[in-house]
């Protein structure tokens, strides 16, 4: 290029150049120059087209990295389904005490103990219930060839119990209704409370002179029951239409109506047969409480005089 400019100089110092000459010159010149700014362009996009090669190659690896993984991850991924499916295992669930409703799943499965042989794998959702005991939740992954034994044990519910009597101060007895509750018999005195697990008791209350009062009493979960029993003698009135009818109790002559029994010092029903003259005999059986005063009245019926 150098060299090109100098003969050009040359040529434009000759005495000789015409104008001609400068024009075809000048043509010459700018002809070259297009040539390297041609040249150069070329050049500048062979690079870039070379970058963008580059960039789309990387781009390429990439693409077909992430693609391998994700495909690597689906085999795993569908192999451990394919053994999860192919796979058992057991599941034993015992309680104490014994005979809890089982769900598994929320499907019932009876009671406890339960056994579960050949089991597919996964999550297993177990719920247990059994009245007068909190209810039970736990869950277990079951794996290959895993053999899953569980006792569990049941926490018993609880609620209150306070007694009194009349008069107080009296001896009284508790006890559970069913030996599976395992509660120990509770002898004290009147009044009293306690905390005790839920469930049926039977309560017998003493005093000297009577006979016992039993009564059955229901202790419920974060209840509080309120028993008072009263031994204080109990009282009958036994009348009958028309009055005057002869009162006997177990065959034996016991008064005429109206008949009054003011210190019975026992509960519980009294048999009774009523006979008057001219009237069919009737009976009447009476039920009688402590310190409550009973009324019982019986019409006769007049007998049909015989033909």
């Amino acid at each position: 290029m150098s060299d090109f400019s100098s003969t050009l100089r040359s040529i434009l110092r000759t005495p000789a150049a015409t104008a001609a000459g400068v024009t075809a010159a000048a043509a010459v010149l700018l002809l070259a120059l297009f040539v390297v700014v041609d040249r150069s362009d070329a050049a500048q996009q062979e690079r870039d087209a070379a970058a963008r090669l580059t960039a789309a190659t990387a781009t390429t690896t990439e693409a077909e990295a992430q693609a391998r993984q994700l495909r690597e991850a689906q085999a795993a991924a569908a192999l451990q389904h394919a053994r999860t499916l192919a796979g058992r295992g057991s599941l034993t669930i015992e309680t104490t005490p014994v005979g809890a409703e089982i769900s598994i799943n929320d499907r019932p499965f009876g009671s406890t103990p339960f056994e579960g042989k050949d089991l597919p794998l996964g999550k297993y959702a177990v719920r247990l219930l059994r009245y007068g005991y909190a209810h039970v939740d736990r869950e277990f992954v079951l794996q290959d060839g895993a053999k899953i034994v569980e006792t569990i044990p049941l926490v018993r519910d609880t609620g209150t119990l306070a007694v009194d009597t009349a008069p107080s101060g009296l001896s009284v007895r508790l006890t559970a209704e069913s030996d599976e509750d395992g509660v120990e018999p509770i002898e004290t005195t009147t009044p009293f409370e306690r905390s005790l697990p839920t469930g049926n008791y039977q309560l017998t209350v003493q005093r000297e002179g009577f006979a016992p009062a039993i009564r059955a009493v229901g202790v419920s979960r974060g209840d509080t029951t309120r028993q008072t029993v009263s031994l204080m003698p109990g009282k009958l009135e036994l009348d009958s239409v028309p009055t005057g009818a002869a009162v006997y109790r177990a065959g034996e002559h016991v008064g005429t109506t109206p008949y009054r029994l003011d210190d019975l010092r026992e509960e519980g029903g009294i048999y009774f047969e009523i006979k008057l003259d001219g009237y069919e005999d009737s009976s009447s059986y009476v039920n009688i409480h402590y310190g409550e005063v009973t009324r019982e009245t019986v019409t006769l019926a007049k007998r049909t005089p015989a033909e």
